[in-house]
């Protein structure tokens, strides 16, 4: 097994062998530092957007509870999620911290894309009509992955998901039934809306839809998240103190010297100095040792 710390190491290996471990009530559970999407995109993960894309969002989200930070995740100033260097025009705000603290099964990411390829026309048709914030200046998101389903539409600013029912549904009462159920219980409101109504009355379902009291709960939005408590944090905080945490010579000597197995499992920051005293060491660690490295 190669060394973790010898200087042809790569940084990507490095931190797809690292776990955080949390135990409770002797429990201990597991989280990957990184969730790839496809095994073969591996090889495109060169530019730092596609790297800080891969951080496993329950880690974000159990570091931002632990220590009352908020997590900026990344912001795509554009119409449609474009990054301004590939002609994106003016930011879209999106509450981060909704969008991200939901769980989702990353195995599912193929299927979403596919389903957004397969051009469903009640959907497209939906689509049209609140893309580019064209609905109350609301952000959607189509084929959103919420747990182990695939939501038609996503709203994070207003905490809700919109289903357009056809025959798909058909002799699925009980599966939708279980479906909403976990929806509701990552605290989500879903709207159903008969396909019918897109085909035949979209113009008298979208007025309809502005009147819902759902639309009125808009939660703030600005670019990063608003008065947060003690401070925010990055993708490349928590990538940064886990170099230093994988630095740490009682680890050195564990997974160098004994050739321990992998994964590295690294404990979750204690208190805010720790992490920010740990990020701050991670990045002098990277300057000096990964200077091009996409962290």
């Amino acid at each position: 097994m190669k060394k973790l710390f010898d200087e042809n190491f790569n940084l990507l290996a490095l931190f797809e062998s690292i776990v955080f471990t949390e135990v409770t009530a002797g429990i201990t559970t597991v989280y990957p530092l990184l969730v790839p999407e496809q095994q073969n995109e591996k090889a495109n993960l060169q530019h730092p957007a596609k790297l800080t894309a891969l951080l496993n969002p329950a880690i974000a989200q159990k570091i931002a509870s632990s220590l009352s930070l908020s997590f900026i995740g990344e912001v795509f100033p554009s119409d449609g999620g474009v990054s301004a260097g590939r002609g994106g025009r003016h930011p879209i705000p999106r509450n981060t911290r909704n969008f991200m603290s939901l769980a989702y099964n990353p195995k599912l990411k193929q299927f979403a894309r596919e389903m957004r390829k397969a051009r469903n026309l009640p959907e497209v048709l939906f689509w049209k009509q609140v893309r580019n914030r064209q609905f109350k200046g609301l952000d959607f998101d189509r084929q959103k992955i919420i747990g182990n389903y695939i939501a038609d539409f996503y709203c994070s600013q207003c905490n809700l998901v919109v289903e357009i029912d056809g025959s798909s549904h058909d002799n699925k009462a009980e599966y939708d039934a279980r479906r909403d159920r976990y929806l509701q219980s990552v605290g989500l409101t879903v709207i159903h809306i008969p396909v019918r109504e897109v085909m035949n009355n979209l113009i008298g379902l979208m007025k309809k839809l502005a009147d819902h009291s759902a639309f009125e709960k808009v939660m703030p939005n600005p670019t990063t998240p608003p008065n947060p408590p003690q401070g925010n944090f990055t993708a490349k905080d928590i990538l940064h103190y886990v170099l230093a945490e994988a630095n740490n010579l009682n680890l050195r000597i564990n997974y160098v010297e004994y050739q321990s197995e992998y994964p590295l499992k690294l404990p979750f920051p204690k208190d805010l100095e720790s992490f920010g005293n740990g990020a701050e060491i991670g990045r002098k660690i990277k300057a000096l040792n990964w200077t091009n490295a996409p962290v």
